[in-house]
């Protein structure tokens, strides 16, 4: 009995799915317009020109991309690797709009990629991320600054898109603490005999 009720509830989100999406690819991928036209938008967002003046609806935007301030930590002081990593990253959607994705870039390759499904909202947590990305701290005073304390510095970015096509970014830069490696050099004990 609860296999055939099982099956049942699977088969119905199945529909539900499958509705959702024709309806979105009907309306061209604009489903926040084609449930609320484009009044709404008017209505919701300031126009562009005098205040007051709503004869032109805004593009919908990104509420924006709100995150703590990132860490780099030493991760394995023997090989000189630190990680990279934030507390929190949120994004939140325009009004009717849903969070397609959330990338995160570390010195311009792509480190994570986190999706939405039908979300108006994503929240990264720091264990998310596992231990953080990892980069290599860098000797000390390796950086612009030529500051002992830390090692190599890394930009980074933080780009949202939501379903309306409205894209945010946050950049900035992250220091790593400086690491001296010591490697030691073991040489065989050589027996030379005359």
């Amino acid at each position: 009995m609860l296999r055939v009720a099982m099956n049942i509830l699977a088969a119905l989100l199945l529909v539900i799915v499958g509705l959702a999406v024709t309806v979105y690819i009907a309306s061209g991928g604009q489903s926040n317009k084609g449930l609320f036209g484009d009044e709404a938008w008017t209505s919701l967002h300031q126009a562009d020109g005098e205040p007051g003046d709503m004869d032109q609806p805004l593009d919908p935007q990104i509420s924006g991309i709100t995150a703590s301030n990132p860490y780099c930590y030493v991760s394995d002081p023997s090989r000189g690797v630190c990680a990279i990593n934030w507390r929190w990253i949120q994004v939140l959607g325009a009004p009717a709009a849903n969070i397609n994705y959330l990338t995160i870039e570390i010195d311009g390759r792509r480190r994570a990629n986190y999706r939405g499904f039908f979300d108006t909202s994503i929240q990264v947590q720091s264990g998310m991320n596992g231990e953080g990305f990892k980069v290599a701290c860098g000797p000390p005073g390796e950086n612009a600054d030529n500051d002992p304390v830390y090692g190599f510095t890394y930009s980074y970015r933080l780009k949202a898109e939501d379903s309306a096509n409205a894209i945010a970014t946050v950049s900035s830069s992250v220091r790593c603490p400086g690491v001296t490696v010591i490697t030691n050099l073991f040489l065989p004990a050589l027996n030379i005999q005359d």
